[in-house]
């Protein structure tokens, strides 16, 4: 079976989604969102390589986590074989988070408006994992 670009982009599309399946057990963010995968590759004949890294080069999960990837990106139809290589140039840093994982970890913070009786202005507030800020009220409150 012969993969034409559609069905190439289709594949990626679902390998991507299998990715989001896989979770550092130490961090509540996805391997994919956490920025650890650095391409993507589908060829004609379905063959799958993956380039990623970890957040660091002792991570003891260094092992695991690829393992999970193959199995569950090997599961998909249209898979003929799936290669994983591991680098780590560039390093991994946190800024290679998408948005929703920084915001997840307590990496982003968000300007809220703050009444305050001697004065009003902007406040940067954090926000941690749990939490939301709810932009019609200012308030942050637990998203569990």
């Amino acid at each position: 079976m012969t993969l034409d670009k559609k069905g190439r982009e289709e594949l990626t599309e679902r390998v991507i989604d299998a990715l989001h399946s896989v979770y550092d057990p130490e961090i509540p963010v996805d391997v994919y969102e956490l920025g650890l995968i650095y391409d993507i590759t589908v060829s004609e004949d379905g063959e799958v390589h993956i380039l990623m890294t970890m957040t660091t080069p002792n991570c003891p999960m260094i092992e695991s986590i690829p393992e999970e990837i193959k199995e569950k990106v090997s599961a998909l139809t249209g898979v003929k074989d799936v290669d994983i290589e591991i680098t780590f140039e560039p390093a991994w840093d946190k800024e290679m988070m998408s948005e929703e994982a920084k915001l997840q970890l307590g990496f982003l913070y968000d300007t809220v408006k703050k009444k305050h009786p001697q004065k009003s202005g902007t406040r940067r507030v954090p926000l941690f994992w749990g939490y939301v800020l709810n932009h019609s009220s200012g308030f942050i409150t637990s998203g569990i």
